[in-house]
């Protein structure tokens, strides 16, 4: 379904880690994304970020015309790389 899709919207916030961002980033979905939690750290130049919806217009406005551009920047980590960032934090590598 997200194949299908140009963008994706994630709207949800103070969300540390939303799957369904990254699901939409590895189909290849430049996102509009909330500025709180961990999307911008997610969706990086792939995206926009917002703090009001009312921003959202415009943004997307923007990001469709950037959309070959977006989709360059998309990079999604190997779960593998995941784990060992957090075992290194953690101490435990």
């Amino acid at each position: 379904m997200l194949r299908g899709q140009d963008v994706y919207v994630a709207a949800s916030l103070h969300d540390p880690c939303s799957n369904a961002l990254l699901e939409a980033l590895a189909c290849g979905l430049p996102a509009l994304y909330v500025r709180s939690g961990g999307h911008g750290e997610l969706v990086r130049d792939a995206g926009l970020g917002f703090d009001d919806r009312t921003e959202l217009p415009g943004l997307l406005d923007r990001l469709t015309g950037e959309l070959d551009e977006r989709r360059a920047a998309i990079s999604v980590p190997r779960l593998e790389d995941v784990a060992d960032r957090y075992l290194a934090a953690l101490g435990l590598a």
